[in-house]
């Protein structure tokens, strides 16, 4: 974790590069960032292998696109205020549907450039989503700095109900002390219950060095240091939901726009949830960006330009 020298290049991947830093995705699989790494400070994110795997139980590496919805869909059940639909569930989840169905789709380069990727998903509705959507991932690299811009558009004729994010799973694991200027933790309901989510106002930025799981709202910065400097994640726009799971091997800060498993909720808690509902045509966008080298000072991007 975290050594220098570490890029590594694979035939067949597109990279963007500013100086020292480079970003590679695999877009066919899944319109996936594959690398993330740094030639002094080192692998960002845990590197993808070029082994192929199952689409419904993805490699813990990378970063891979939440889209319209993360977490849990409890039974594979959408239900609206008019139509129950029944989605394929996830085998290895117990039958939930998780994480929606864009990561395990090929995606479309829509612009490339030697810093600059944007790609897009045309999704057509089907099993595993019932309503059209188009998203997009724009990634910008600069020297020590990647800018992270999702957008969802809904192409169905009717609302639809919508979420987004991104799923990274960065290079270090329990033992480094990790910051985050979260205001509010969320207790989500076990499976099963009819309980609501429980919201606790946080007295402290940090959480510690063990493995943990947590549900975090009105987040605007996450930090840890690594031997040659630190990494942030700073959230530049929308998605104001964190994701926290930690494990011995490798640390996940998923920046989202809803709760997880708010789909699950009873329709009057949805919105207070996050969840959106989009009007046919109606557009929402979040933005995020990970940054290396110092620690900073406030949250401001000029900082790593």
């Amino acid at each position: 974790m975290f050594t220098s020298s570490a890029i590594s290049r694979t035939a067949g991947l597109l990279t963007i590069r500013s100086g020292l830093f480079e970003a590679s995705f695999n877009v066919k699989a899944g319109g996936r960032m594959s690398q993330l790494a740094h030639e002094v400070y080192g692998h960002v994110l845990v590197p993808m292998s070029d082994d192929p795997f199952d689409k419904q139980d993805w490699p813990r590496a990378g970063a891979f696109p939440l889209f319209p919805y993360h977490g849990r869909l409890k039974r594979a059940e959408l239900v609206t205020e008019d139509q129950l639909f029944q989605l394929r569930g996830n085998p290895y989840r117990n039958g939930d549907a998780m994480h929606g169905p864009a990561q395990r789709r090929p995606w479309t380069i829509a612009n490339h450039s030697a810093s600059v990727l944007s790609m897009s998903l045309e999704y057509e509705a089907d099993e595993d989503w019932p309503y059209s959507f188009r998203a997009v991932q724009h990634f910008s690299i600069s020297d020590q700095r990647l800018d992270v811009t999702l957008s969802l558009l809904n192409r169905s004729a009717r609302p639809s109900p919508a979420g987004m994010g991104w799923h990274p799973y960065f290079a270090v694991g329990s033992g480094v002390e990790l910051f985050c200027d979260a205001h509010e933790s969320w207790s989500l309901p076990t499976p099963g219950s009819k309980d609501d989510p429980t919201l606790t106002l946080l007295q402290s930025a940090s959480f510690g060095i063990d493995p943990q799981a947590k549900h975090l709202s009105k987040w605007s910065r996450a930090s840890f240091a690594i031997p040659t400097g630190c990494v942030s994640l700073l959230r530049t726009s929308a998605l104001e939901y964190l994701v926290l799971h930690r494990t011995e091997a490798y640390l996940c800060l998923e920046p989202v726009s809803h709760l997880s498993g708010a789909l699950s909720l009873p329709s009057h808690l949805r919105t207070s949830a996050g969840i959106m509902e989009l009007a046919p045509g109606e557009m929402m966008v979040g933005g995020v960006s990970i940054c290396v080298g110092r620690q900073p000072s406030s949250n401001n991007i000029n900082e790593f330009q």
